[in-house]
């Protein structure tokens, strides 16, 4: 039951006493600029309805109560958001509006809280006592001042109006000096100009004031060139400047002091920059009679002044120097003439390493190889003994006027053409039908340029059928080498530059045999005396015999027999003399021709003719080609004498003009080559690199399958009577029958 009554109890007192209100959040002080409007609010929860009002706490004004204004100020407003959050307003804020304002509710007791309104002021500089334009005498001591007005109070800094630096004393420069106020102790002209005193608070915008410095000083001259070179006939300007205030006078003179007016000859300028005035003297053809001394003179009334300039005829290079092209370990020597050097002094240097050489007569460089010689102090030459490629580049003749004087000349040097040993090719062996490829790598100075020729002279067959007497460039590349390509090659290396050189590549072709018979019937009589002919070629060199029935024909065998080979190269020439026919000679000869990769035969008959018949021969042609021991297979090809290469070539059996071509069967051994000729293979190839093979008439091989081979000459073919001739040699062996 009590506690009941305590519940009821509380619900009264809350019916009868509701909660009072309260202030949410502290007041924020507001900053606000002089003319600005200012705005400060106040944050009240459970309002109910009591009231807020406003008040300007230093003097107790009440400004507002709830929504009504309560002062006379027109400035004053009152606004608010949902009865919680009040805003006081004061429009174009003066500085008398700064202080304390209070938010006030009006319970029992009283509920308030006070906020800060902060009025800021830009600067403003003050005409009294800042400083106006000063004129001061050089040396003196200069004050300026700057006052300035503003909340927060203004800071002063000065500057130079161009961002020039401020001259302190002791050689010291500063971008800018503070205070309002700014002393100079003992100004000078470089202090003359316009200075900037700047005023700022943090309150936008900050102000300045233009104070212009007068520094008033007699006149001063300074001449960059005293001394200015020219020779005849050139335009020449001569420089001086003056500085003085109040402005100056200025004017030239010559020698005999009097005043240079503008006219044809001369023609004086002046150009003014505040106290500075750069003046110039334009002699617009120098002639003799121009060279001496010449004055400019300034003058203002605190005094006058001069400065002298001698014009002098300047040395002069005698034409340019002559470039020069030496071969490498020779000397050099580059040329400068100068003319009028009287006391100047001519020096050389290597320009991409700005490095000096000589002066006058002195060799500076450390260089030993290098030495300086003259000529009556007009022609000034430069040596270099035993000049390398590293001296190769411009060099300068030099003349220390002002400005300097140069010319410069080009020493080129350059190396005679030499071939490397590698990767340039070596002798080289290659099986006939292969491509082979020789190198030739040369150095030099031009970068020599690489022709292959043949040692002998004889054209150089290509791979597109053409031949030529020299092929240029660092590779020489021949497909499906034959026969033909075998020999010396010369690379030469040439580059303008003496001497040129060569270098001396062999080139082998390996090939089985291959024999050719001109006359496959001869006819003799009983005592005649009788050759057999037959052509061998094959590399490495062959091992060549006669055979009849099968034995091997030996020299002065029972003294009948006399084989003779004759070499030429690659080619072999197979003759058997038969001293004395008998009987018994007639029948079939074999010359037989063998080397490591394969062999071959070739078939001969000697027939009888009665001794009343003229004796008679029969020219036919026929070639044998041996088949390789390795693989023992037929080879198909062509030898065209323009090109010196192998080409497929159909079967063909059609007879040709100079003779019947008889077919001859290839024989190939089976059994092992004889080990002397794989033994003599070594020496064969060394003698054969001492060796070249013999230009010989153009001569078609076609090569049949089954081994037949026929040959055709290109120059000099057998003539139509050969034809006839074989003919009548068939119709004779039908009428007389040859004994056996």
């Amino acid at each position: 039951m009590p506690f009941f009554l305590i519940i009821v109890l509380i619900i009264i007192i809350i019916i009868i006493f509701p909660e009072l209100p309260k202030f949410g959040e502290s007041i924020t002080n507001v900053t606000v600029p002089v003319g600005r409007e200012a705005v400060m609010g106040c944050i009240v929860e459970d309002l109910g309805a009591y009231k807020v009002a406003w008040l300007r706490v230093d003097t107790q004004t009440i400004l507002t109560i709830a929504n009504h204004v309560i002062t006379k100020n027109h400035r004053i407003g009152v606004t608010h958001r949902d009865r919680r959050t009040w805003f006081l307003h004061i429009k174009e804020v003066r500085e008398s509006d700064r202080g304390w304002y209070m938010c006030q509710i009006n319970t029992d007791p009283m509920k308030s809280q006070v906020g800060y309104i902060e009025i800021v002021v830009p600067p403003d500089i003050l005409d009294y006592p800042t400083s106006t334009d000063m004129v001061a005498r050089e040396g003196s001591n200069v004050t300026m001042r700057c006052a300035a007005k503003g909340m927060p109070e203004p800071k002063i800094i000065w500057k130079r109006e161009g961002g020039e630096t401020i001259p302190v004393g002791q050689g010291q420069e500063v971008s800018s000096v503070d205070g309002s106020v700014f002393n100079i102790s003992r100004v000078s002209r470089l202090h003359m100009g316009a200075y900037l005193c700047i005023a700022y608070n943090g309150v936008p915008p900050s102000v300045s004031k233009r104070i212009t410095l007068i520094v008033h000083f007699p006149p001063m001259i300074w001449i960059q060139n005293q001394l200015v070179g020219a020779f005849e006939g050139q335009e020449v300007t001569l420089e001086c400047h003056s500085e003085a205030y109040p402005k100056s006078i200025n004017y030239w003179t010559g020698d005999r002091g009097d005043i240079i007016a503008q006219g044809n000859k001369y023609e004086p300028q002046l150009v003014d920059n505040a106290y500075k005035v750069h003046m110039k003297l334009i002699i617009k053809s120098v002639s003799a009679s121009d060279f001496g001394t010449y004055k400019c003179v300034s003058k203002n009334s605190l005094g006058h002044t001069d400065g002298s300039i001698k014009l002098y005829h300047v040395p002069e290079f005698v034409g340019p120097i002559k470039n020069v092209t030496i071969t490498v370990g020779r000397e050099a020597t580059l040329e400068c003439v100068v003319d009028n050097l009287s006391t100047y002094k001519v020096a050389w240097l290597r320009v991409d390493t700005q490095t000096i050489l000589t002066i006058a007569v002195h060799v500076i460089t450390k260089n030993h190889r290098i030495s300086v010689t003259n000529s009556d102090k007009k022609t000034w030459f430069l040596n270099v003994r035993d000049v390398r490629e590293s001296d190769r580049g411009w060099y300068m003749c030099q003349i220390n006027t002002d400005p300097m004087k140069s010319q410069m000349g080009y020493l080129e040097v350059v190396v005679p053409p030499d071939i490397l040993d590698y990767p340039t090719s070596t002798d080289m062996v290659i099986r006939e039908g292969n491509n082979v490829t020789l190198q030739c790598v040369a150095t030099g100075f031009p970068t020599p340029t690489i022709v292959w020729k043949r040692e002998q002279g004889e054209p150089i067959s290509l791979s597109n059928g053409e031949e030529a007497l020299s092929v240029e460039g660092s590779v020489l590349t021949i497909t499906k080498v034959n026969r033909l390509h075998m020999g010396a090659y010369l690379c030469i290396a040439s580059n303008r530059v003496p001497p040129s050189v060569s270098k001396r590549i062999m080139l082998i072709v390996h090939f089985p045999p291959m024999i050719w018979i001109q006359n496959q019937l001869v006819g003799a009589q009983e005592g005649q005396p009788m050759t057999l002919q037959c052509h061998s070629e094959a590399f490495p060199k062959s091992i060549n015999y006669w055979t009849r029935n099968g034995e091997t024909i030996a020299q002065g065998l029972s003294g009948k027999y006399e084989p003779v080979l004759i070499d030429n190269a690659y080619k072999v020439q197979m003759k058997l003399t038969i001293k004395s026919v008998t009987i018994s000679d007639y029948g079939s000869y074999k010359c037989i021709s063998r080397n490591s990769l394969g062999e071959t035969d070739g078939e001969i008959k000697l027939y009888h003719i009665p001794k009343s018949t003229t004796t008679t021969t029969t020219t036919t042609t026929t070639t044998t080609t041996a088949k390789p021991f390795s693989t023992m297979t037929e080879s198909l090809f062509t030898i065209s004498p323009s090109s010196s290469t192998f080409q497929p070539h159909k079967k063909s059996n059609d007879k040709k003009q100079n003779g019947k071509m008889i077919k001859q069967k290839q024989k190939t051994k089976d059994k092992q080559r004889p080990p002397t000729d794989f033994d003599n293979d070594n020496k064969i190839l060394t003698e054969t690199q001492s060796s070249y093979p013999s230009k010989e008439k153009g001569i078609q091989l076609r090569s049949q399958k089954g081994g037949d081979t026929r040959l055709q000459e290109k120059k000099g073919k057998l003539s139509g009577s050969t034809g006839r001739l074989f003919n009548q040699q068939q119709q004779q062996q039908q009428n007389l029958k040859p004994e056996k």
